[in-house]
C-alpha cells in the first residue's frame, strides 16, 4: 500500500482517474476489471451493438449513476468512436428520463398509500410534549429510523 501511495503522490496530475487509483492500490483488481471490459466491449461474439452504441450506453449509465469522471471518460471515448455531440447529448437526456422514471416508480407505493389514506383536515389530535400521541410520533419505525 505504501508503494501505491508513493506512485500516486509522484503523479503530476492532482486529479487522478479512478483506474489510476485502482491500479496503484490493487493491480489485480484493475487487471480483472480491464479483462472484463475487454470481454464485454471487444469480444467478437458480442457485436450486436457497435462500439459507438456501447459507448453511448456507457455515457448514459455514468450520467444516471452521477459519476462525473466516468461520464466525461465515456463521452470522450464515444466521440472518438464516431458518436456525434447530438447523439451523446441525447443519450444523456434518455438517461435523465429513465432515472426520473425510477423515481416515479419508487414514489408509487407511498403515493398510493397517501391516496388510500386521505388526510382529514381538523382531525389531528392536539399534541403536547408528553401526550401519548406525541410520544408515539417520536418512535422510529420504517426505514431510516423514521
Amino acid at each position: 500500500m505504501q508503494n501505491a501511495r508513493k506512485r500516486m503522490s509522484n503523479s503530476s496530475n492532482p486529479t487522478l482517474h479512478p483506474m489510476q487509483v485502482l491500479k496503484a492500490t490493487s493491480p489485480e483488481g484493475a487487471a480483472t476489471y480491464l479483462e472484463f471490459r475487454r470481454a464485454t466491449m471487444d469480444n467478437p461474439a458480442l457485436q450486436a451493438l457497435a462500439p459507438r452504441e456501447k459507448l453511448l450506453i456507457g455515457v448514459a449509465v455514468a450520467v444516471a449513476l452521477q459519476s462525473s469522471m466516468c461520464a466525461l471518460t465515456w463521452t470522450k471515448q464515444a466521440r472518438d468512436a464516431g458518436a456525434t455531440d447530438a447523439e451523446i447529448v441525447e443519450a444523456m437526456l434518455v438517461a435523465r428520463l429513465l432515472k426520473a422514471a425510477t423515481v416515479n416508480d419508487t414514489a408509487a407505493e407511498p403515493l398510493g398509500w397517501l391516496a388510500a389514506n386521505p388526510q382529514v383536515i381538523g382531525t389531528i389530535p392536539e399534541r403536547t410534549a408528553s401526550s401519548p400521541e406525541a410520544v408515539e410520533a417520536k418512535k422510529p419505525s420504517g426505514c431510516c429510523g423514521s
